[in-house]
């Protein structure tokens, strides 16, 4: 576990359009040394920007860049309304900015993961939207 003790900046993203969305209950996993490790569950939510770029060769191509927004939870019981809320924001098409860690690319790919940094917040104001929706 790691605590922030001097804040020089932060970073946050506005979330224009909600891809895929993949919640994932806690578990555990053998690491590479047969030591059982736990992770937390979580909700995971994908957004693509995509360019036009002219190749020469090829003419016009499209290209993706595709971040991931993962939003651990302290409880497994977070998941289900939190999946919800997300697919409601996806389905009514609402933008929302989160602060956010520097994005990361861990095998070359175009995909990037990033967490959402606080996942209490998030929530909180996940709950009380959907009291406002009802």
């Amino acid at each position: 576990m790691s605590k922030t003790i001097v804040k020089g900046f932060e970073l946050y993203l506005e979330i224009e359009k909600i891809g895929s969305i993949k919640p994932t209950p806690s578990g555990t996993f053998s690491d590479r040394d047969g030591r059982q490790v736990q992770y937390k569950g979580s909700v995971s939510f994908k957004c693509t920007n995509t360019e036009l770029i002219d190749d020469e060769t090829l003419g016009e191509k499209e290209v993706d860049t595709i971040i991931t927004l993962k939003i651990p939870c302290d409880h497994d019981s977070d998941i289900k309304p939190l999946n919800e809320y997300l697919r409601v924001l996806k389905e009514r098409n609402e933008k929302f900015t989160v602060p956010v860690s520097i994005p990361r690319q861990s095998d070359g790919s175009a995909f990037k993961t990033t967490c959402i940094l606080d996942s209490k917040a998030f929530i909180l104001m996940m709950e009380k939207q959907m009291k406002k929706a009802k």
